[in-house]
């Protein structure tokens, strides 16, 4: 029998190879060759290194799906590296500090939800506390410069919304759109874990419309007053256009949502003026 007559029988070879070298299950070399992924576990928690630079900090005015509390774009230089948490932080790391669990699904090693950004600051200074270190919501600005990993594009792996699949969960493949356990999908270049989607994290600075415009006309005049935070990242309800690393959104301090969670940095840096920088600073 000719196999080039029977192009079934090609098919199901092929096939049968792919399934028992793992094609089906085949996950994407994310981390570049210049780059190493440099992780620590601090007080039972895995945290990744993100180096000191530069980078452009908001969206242009072109990108799809663009906000207008966005831009306008600016430089944003980090004079030191900093320690974030490789995924949001869990039930188990929660509950061992706070001493209770708030999410409604409780699995110990699902991401933490229902909690607000009071209590996420809470449990950052417990920790702090309990283990002499300090620990704090990542600011905006760390917030997206780890996301990105070094990328100037929509999303860490570049503009094609398709290929959130292979990163994160979201609204087009989110079983039920329901919280899934972290770090099943690929990582960015840093190491980091769901910045596209899962949860909805919080930052732990204050939300204004206008913050990037005031932060690029000087520095010194970032907002230190206001009611709402800043909420970034997608989740599992959330569409390919609000999981762009600009995408930005706000909520309540007091406000729970099953969508929303956190993670956080370790040794507390400060936020405007000294890590926000005009777009024609030096750096």
């Amino acid at each position: 029998m000719s196999l080039a007559k029977k192009p079934y029988v090609v098919f199901a070879i092929v096939l049968v190879l792919a399934i028992g070298t793992g094609c089906s299950t085949f996950t994407p070399k994310t981390t570049a060759p210049d780059t190493k992924v440099k992780t620590h576990k601090f007080h039972g928690i895995d945290f990744v290194w993100i180096p000191a630079g530069t980078f452009e900090m908001g969206s242009s005015d072109g990108e799809p799906g663009r906000g207008a509390d966005e831009g306008p774009a600016h430089a944003v230089t980090f004079e030191q590296g900093f320690w974030i948490s490789r995924r949001e932080i869990s039930q188990k790391e929660y509950a061992l500090v706070m001493n209770e669990n708030p999410s409604a699904v409780q699995r110990e090693e699902m991401p933490v939800t229902n909690v607000s950004w009071l209590d996420a600051m809470a449990f950052c200074a417990k920790l702090s506390a309990d283990s002499g270190a300090a620990y704090c919501l990542p600011t905006e600005a760390q917030w997206e410069y780890a996301a990105r990993a070094g990328s100037a594009g929509t999303y860490h792996f570049g503009n094609d919304p398709l290929l959130i699949d292979i990163y994160d969960w979201y609204a087009v493949n989110a079983p039920d759109k329901a919280v899934q356990y972290g770090g099943q999908k690929a990582p960015n270049r840093w190491g980091l874990y769901d910045v596209h989607g899962n949860l909805s994290e919080w930052c732990c600075d204050v939300y204004t419309e206008d913050a990037y415009a005031q932060c690029g006309a000087n520095a010194s005049a970032a907002p230190a007053e206001g009611v709402a935070r800043v909420v970034r990242g997608g989740s599992v309800k959330s569409k390919a256009d609000e999981c762009r690393l600009a995408d930005r959104s706000q909520a309540a301090p007091e406000a729970k949502s099953p969508t929303l969670g956190f993670r956080i940095v370790r040794d507390k840096l400060p936020t405007c003026p000294k890590y926000y920088r005009a777009a024609d600073a030096g750096n």
